[in-house]
């Protein structure tokens, strides 16, 4: 047993010294405000990211409205052509009808434009509320007179076989729904053309789009049917 006197053993007790510094006894503290600092950071980056993420989408954004509002005037321009056109067609029919005999013609609807209706579709959905609302108004509108317009021009095709008669009364509906078409685009223009930053409610005056061709080539019945309903039913299609 020789060989174990060779080895020492040292007892460490309170009297060893201990590092006597201000890490060696904050170091939890330090540690943990280490790493707070560290996700404040982390967290700070990720919001300057996302803030710019935000800007470039919003950029974008306006850059699709802009490109679509300078679409816009050439747009209700079409719908203008396409209103005039259906009007036309209308009065063909009524000054070759005395009113007492049914209406027979065959005749194909004018073609609705349809990239006036992308456009429209495509600056609702980058306009604000308000503005959104009138166009999305006058889209719904489009739509509905041009499905009307076509069923009128089934009922008077000479092949036509539901047996329906249709007079020059008939078709009263049918040209005041053009005119509401262009009273409804006529008021969206000066947004079109910048002239006013949002298109606002809408306002009945004397003078609307279509006004001298209506009393110039419609009966006086079908004039007072126009002027008695068109400002009430813009306003009513507006409102929707």
């Amino acid at each position: 047993m020789d060989w174990l006197g060779k080895f020492h053993i040292y007892v460490l007790g309170d009297f060893y010294p201990q590092p006597d510094n201000w890490i060696y006894h904050y170091q939890t503290l330090l540690s943990g405000t280490a790493a707070l600092l560290a996700a404040v950071i982390t967290v700070g980056i990720l919001w300057l990211q996302m803030r710019a993420s935000e800007r470039a989408h919003e950029e974008v954004i306006q850059r699709r409205f802009r490109s679509a509002k300078a679409n816009l005037p050439l747009s209700l321009s079409d719908l203008f052509d396409y209103g005039e056109a259906c009007i036309k067609v209308l009065s063909s029919f009524t000054k070759k009808s005395t009113g007492s005999e049914p209406i027979q013609a065959n005749v194909c609807a004018p073609e609705i434009p349809k990239a006036a209706l992308s456009n429209l579709t495509e600056l609702i959905e980058y306009s604000d509320h308000s503005d959104a609302r009138y166009l999305e108004s006058l889209l719904r509108f489009i739509q509905v007179q041009n499905s009307r317009f076509r069923s009128t021009l089934r009922d008077i095709h000479p092949s036509d076989s539901n047996g329906k008669i249709v007079g020059k009364h008939n078709l009263r509906h049918d040209v005041l729904d053009a005119h509401i078409l262009l009273a409804m685009a006529g008021h969206i223009f000066p947004f079109a053309r910048r002239e006013v930053d949002h298109i606002g409610s809408y306002k009945a005056t004397e003078e609307f789009p279509g006004r001298y061709f209506l009393y110039t080539n419609f009966d006086k019945e079908t004039v007072k049917y126009v002027v008695d309903k068109l400002h009430r039913y813009c306003e009513k299609q507006f409102l929707k």
